[in-house]
């Protein structure tokens, strides 16, 4: 089964590559397909869900702010995996959803209270 990647040309960073560079670098990964390319911020938003991509690849900003796309894409798409590429081409960041369960009892109201208090200092 290949993995299905997604690439998302925001930023001026992809104009330095061919257009084609990404498929010539992954043809000779017979387990990696690229799907398709995302124009915009709604094109990736749209494409995500229509070509099925476990993986967005999108470009990071130049002046090393956080992106808001891959929160957006990943409270649609919690399955995704988001891999910015910086600008130079040196890192990678990757973003994902984990969704923990853990089953906790609760022996009365007061221990109800403590688990509440106990989750929230976790996120914290």
């Amino acid at each position: 089964m290949s993995l299905l990647l997604l690439f998302c040309h925001v930023h001026d960073f992809w104009k330095r590559f061919e257009p084609q560079w990404h498929q010539e670098m992954l043809a000779k990964e017979p387990d990696i397909e690229v799907v398709g390319e995302a124009k915009d911020l709604i094109d990736v938003l749209l494409s995500a869900g229509n070509t099925l991509a476990d993986i967005v690849v999108i470009s990071l900003p130049p002046n090393k702010r956080e992106p808001g796309l891959p929160s957006h894409l990943l409270a649609e798409y919690p399955q995704l995996k988001v891999i910015g590429v910086s600008p130079e081409w040196d890192s990678i960041v990757v973003y994902s959803m984990g969704i923990i369960r853990e089953e906790l009892p609760i022996a009365s109201t007061q221990a109800f209270a403590c688990l509440i208090k106990e989750i929230a200092a976790r996120s914290a």
